[in-house]
């Protein structure tokens, strides 16, 4: 996980593997300000299937221009890319991520089982135990390890897949961030890429969910149980991520301090700029 040369940085395309409710919204919109939009290609989170199938089935010569694939998808799409590749994800804490999926579903009516969930009156306990969405069922290990559902049910993941997932996480990804740490990934995937400063303000936050503090200990327990992988998965994450950060870590911390600076102000500007560009669309029309 060394810093690639500026060659190879240019050479190589990279798989930004978006893991369901880890704060990926956000980073896709970074990502959209460091790539020009011809060489940026996004699996569509509303049809995943379909997009993924539409990316494999592209001319190679329209392949070979892309530079940044990203979205929700399983590990493995670095075969269908001509050039060199490397992947990047975030991993978020599997209870916190669960109970975001669960709320995230609530309130949104074009989730595929939105109805299902919201109509039965679902509540995260039985949404995580009813087995109807392998997504709260160790769903980063899932994507990691390219588990087919077909084959693999719901709680019927062994061990052996959190194994491929780590070797993966090990060996294919560049950068291995935490949702909980996401200013310093953000440094880390600056550093490794040679991006733009990655100033951001948060989008798609899950709203009115309930705190992990507010869950009951039973549903709690439920959540664990069902996610026993995504745990230990998560841990080994955050151990690569310490890695990753104490390679040069005089040099972080001072560009991680100059960065939470800079980002509070912007975070302090967009909202002007947004409202000023929306005034200056309505007079346009």
């Amino acid at each position: 996980m060394s810093t690639l040369s500026k060659d190879l940085q240019q050479e190589q395309a990279i798989i930004f593997l978006h893991l369901p409710k880890a704060a990926g919204s956000t980073l896709h919109r970074i990502i959209e300000r460091q790539y020009p939009a011809n060489v940026i290609y996004s699996i569509d989170g509303l049809k995943v299937a379909e997009s993924i199938e539409e990316f494999k089935n592209l001319p190679i010569a329209r392949r070979q221009e892309i530079k940044m694939l990203k979205g929700h998808m399983n590990f493995g799409l670095h075969e269908y890319l001509p050039r060199p590749s490397t992947y990047i994800t975030m991993l978020r804490e599997p209870v916190e991520r669960v109970i975001s999926l669960y709320y995230y579903i609530i309130r949104n009516p074009k989730h595929w089982l939105h109805a299902e969930v919201k109509g039965k009156n679902l509540s995260l306990q039985e949404y995580v135990s009813s087995g109807i969405a392998t997504a709260a069922n160790n769903g980063q290990t899932r994507l990691i390890a390219a588990v087919d559902e077909s084959k693999v049910g719901f709680d019927q993941m062994s061990e052996e897949h959190l194994a491929i997932a780590k070797q993966r996480l090990q060996d294919y990804f560049t950068v291995v961030g935490i949702t909980e740490k996401f200013d310093e990934t953000l440094i880390l995937l600056k550093n490794k890429f040679g991006w733009k400063m990655p100033l951001y303000v948060k989008e798609n936050v899950t709203k009115n969910r309930q705190s992990k503090a507010s869950v009951p200990p039973q549903t709690l327990e439920t959540v664990e149980y069902y996610n026993q992988l995504d745990i230990q998965l998560y841990q080994y994450a955050k151990q690569l991520f310490e890695q990753q950060i104490s390679q040069n870590l005089d040099i972080f911390e001072r560009e991680f301090k100059s960065f939470k600076l800079i980002n509070q102000q912007y975070g302090n500007v967009y909202p002007i700029y947004k409202y000023i560009a929306r005034k200056l669309n309505v007079f346009k029309k």
